[in-house]
């Protein structure tokens, strides 16, 4: 787009001041504004001029230096009093250069020299248009700035304060569960960082006796060693635990605690643990075998045998079982044994052969307070597999029972 397209298409949208005695010389010069702009307001003097400008808002003042009554300079003067940004451009005569410096001053935008040149008015009204249209993008620019400089304060306010609440709150529930909870907060080494008042007074010692210890300070030799170091396996592999730890106070006394073990994740990266403490030595116990962990519930002891362990009902229907139970099962060559399982209709003497009646028979268990022993087969796909059952009563109304099924050659203290 040549200069001149783009003059004719901002001068449009400006209102134009035209302030000349002259009145040849305003009518040609106007005929020439008009095909640029559509508002011109003509003036024949200084006065005129201002008494116009001080009515209407201009996008542009053009003016002469010598007239009468008011001459250009003093319109100026006083246009920049009222308007000290208000574009201007003179049309002087090569003969008054004596007023060039002062109008400088004032911040004359332009000149248009005289005798009348097209191309030159042309060209300075295209510098001018471009000027004017310059500083009101700025404006514009510099008001979405202040907007969006506004916006971004409140957002900025708002979000401070959003964020002061949720610390407040954070902190307040922080507090309250520190207060009444019980757990410990441990780090990648297992170490402990901070003790609840709760959890060190179940564990018998005090808060500072516990923090920067390790977690093994209160781990009894009881436990068993797949469990301890499943535990601890999850702290290094950072990832989340649940399950009983038998637990020794201070005082050497035995304590049967639920552990829940959380990352604390920050960033994707988890930094601390949140060990959650349940006291359960309060729940009835049940004692698998002398050297073996004490549970608290059914499932958990069957869970954390290391052979094949089902929870049987007074009928000798299974009830729960264990991994290990469920691959015994897997290798046997009787059918819809894995469908009864899960249906919860499969009794243990379906697939321990025996003579034993007790076995057999177990409305016979609760003739043996203390459970007892049973030496039958279990038919494989790799052939006959000779098991030694141990059935022991896990309630006092013998209405469940805890079987081990332990193949032919494996260790007695393997339970």
């Amino acid at each position: 787009m040549s200069h001149l397209e783009k003059l004719l298409e901002m001068g449009k949208r400006l209102r134009i001041l035209y302030v000349e005695d002259d009145e040849a010389l305003r009518e040609e010069l106007t005929m020439l504004l008009s095909d640029i702009f559509d508002t011109i307001v003509l003036a024949t003097n200084g006065e005129e001029g201002l008494a116009a400008f001080e009515k209407e808002t201009f996008d542009l003042v053009i003016t002469d230096i010598r007239m009468p009554k008011m001459d250009g300079i003093a319109m100026i003067e006083a246009i920049r009093v009222l308007n000290p940004t208000q574009p201007i451009i003179v049309t002087s005569a090569h003969d008054e250069a004596e007023y060039l410096l002062k109008l400088i001053r004032l911040g004359v935008d332009n000149f248009i020299t005289k005798p009348l040149s097209s191309d030159h008015i042309l060209e300075t009204l295209y510098k001018s248009v471009g000027y004017i249209f310059e500083a009101r993008e700025r404006v514009r620019y510099q008001e979405e700035l202040r907007q969006l400089n506004a916006s971004l304060q409140e957002e900025v306010a708002r979000q401070s304060k959003d964020l002061k609440e949720s610390c407040a709150k954070a902190y307040a529930y922080q507090n309250a569960f520190y207060q009444t909870g019980s757990f410990l907060v441990l780090n990648g080494r297992g170490e402990i960082l901070k003790a609840t008042p709760y959890a060190a007074h179940l564990l018998g010692f005090g808060v500072q006796e516990l923090e920067g210890k390790p977690c093994t300070i209160f781990l009894h030799a009881q436990n068993l060693l797949s469990v301890r170091e499943a535990f601890l396996a999850s702290i290094a592999q950072k990832s989340p635990w649940e399950g009983e730890m038998v637990c020794q106070t201070k005082t050497m006394k035995s304590l049967h605690v639920h552990f829940d073990s959380t990352p604390v994740v920050l960033a994707d990266e988890a930094v601390e643990f949140l060990l959650v403490l349940q006291d359960q030595t309060h729940i009835e116990r049940i004692e698998v075998d002398e050297t073996c962990l004490v549970s608290y519930t059914c499932k958990h002891v069957v869970d954390a045998l290391p052979l094949p362990a089902a929870m049987v009902d007074a009928q000798g229907c299974i009830a729960l079982h264990n991994f290990e139970f469920i691959q015994l099962v897997e290798e046997g060559i009787e059918e819809g044994v894995m469908c009864r399982l899960k249906e919860g209709t499969l009794r243990l003497d379906a697939i321990i052969q025996t003579e034993d009646p007790f076995l057999r028979m177990p409305s016979l268990w609760d003739r043996k307070p203390k459970g007892f022993e049973v030496l039958g087969m279990y038919e494989t796909v790799l052939g006959s597999l000779e098991v030694l059952v141990r059935i022991k009563p896990l309630d006092k109304g013998a209405k469940n029972y805890l079987a081990l099924l332990c193949p032919q050659g494996a260790r007695d203290d393997a339970l």
